[in-house]
């Protein structure tokens, strides 16, 4: 889900799996929690920034088209 670029992601956390809810089969305990959040933090440190900016050279571009356009 971090990949395709989910900014939420449930989970369902357990003190301990000895218990038998309904979820347990998936739910994390703290290692699994901490061993997913490492492992989707790697995911956007490999991925980078998604906020793009037009560069200097580009905002002239922009700002000259969108002049032609008014004018």
């Amino acid at each position: 889900a971090a990949i395709l670029g989910a900014e939420i992601i449930e989970v369902h956390f357990t003190l301990h799996h000895a218990r038998m809810d309904i979820d347990e089969p998936v739910s994390y305990d703290k290692t699994e929690l901490l061993n997913i959040v490492k492992r989707i933090r790697k995911v956007d440190d490999i991925l980078g920034a998604s906020d793009f900016e037009p560069n200097s050279c580009e905002e002239e571009e922009l700002n000259y088209r969108l002049d032609e356009r008014i004018s």
